[in-house]
């Protein structure tokens, strides 16, 4: 009987390590890997921030998704609107966020695929947003919000604007406030010429080489989460 519970304890063990690996493999099929390396997180802007340049603090690392000192919240209206830029052609298949506590925690997401970079406050309206995502609370980054990814596929500009519906405006609690933002999906590509924004030919960018050659180190070994 000893050898039986010491087979039995042993081989337990190793199986559920083996199934931790497994389940960070799954995750990465639904969700993607994290595109954290290509966020142009200096260019990124957050209107509406009640700090300046707060809105960029909250693409970290996701080592430090639970960091709840930096975060950004709304100045009025309960609303944030993010323009996020990529330094690569990339799949958007899933976000990620942690929120600070309820009255400050977003009730809808607005995704707009942007390449012209021209939605705003003022005009977001007359531009039927690529997806809306109606989210839950969620202060521990737990939940996975997927896209419609054949909606990203070629994306470099990503406009995300978050509302609290219950907004009230004569309560000062009600300013929603976020303090991580993780994006996944897939490396598509260095940008193509038809990128708008890009001033820059994409041939002549040493950086893009590089980039693309790390990517597919990143995506043939499974570290990223």
């Amino acid at each position: 009987s000893h050898g039986h519970s010491h087979g039995h304890s042993h081989g337990h063990s190793h199986g559920s390590g083996g199934c931790k690996h497994d389940h960070e493999k799954v995750n990465e099929m639904n969700y993607g890997s994290s595109l954290y390396m290509f966020i142009d997180k200096k260019n990124c802007k957050c209107l509406n921030e009640s700090e300046k340049d707060s809105g960029k603090k909250v693409f970290k690392a996701y080592d430090d998704r639970l960091d709840t000192e930096i975060y950004v919240e709304s100045d009025i209206d309960g609303e944030l609107l993010f323009t996020v830029y990529f330094t690569a052609e990339v799949q958007l298949r899933s976000i990620q966020l942690t929120m600070n506590d309820e009255d400050s925690a977003p009730s809808k997401l607005m995704l707009w695929n942007d390449p012209a970079d021209k939605i705003d406050f003022d005009n977001h309206e007359d531009h039927k947003c690529s997806q809306e995502i109606e989210l839950a609370f969620d202060n521990e980054c737990r939940l996975h919000w997927k896209t419609a990814q054949h909606k990203f596929n070629d994306l470099t500009v990503l406009k995300m604007l978050f509302q609290r519906e219950d907004y009230d405006e004569d309560d000062d609690d009600t300013e929603v406030r976020i303090c991580y933002i993780g994006l996944k999906g897939n490396y598509k590509g260095p940008k193509s010429r038809r990128a708008v924004h890009t001033i820059y030919e994409a041939a002549s960018n040493p950086n893009d080489h590089e980039l693309s050659a790390k990517a597919n180190q990143m995506n043939n070994s499974s570290i990223g989460k």
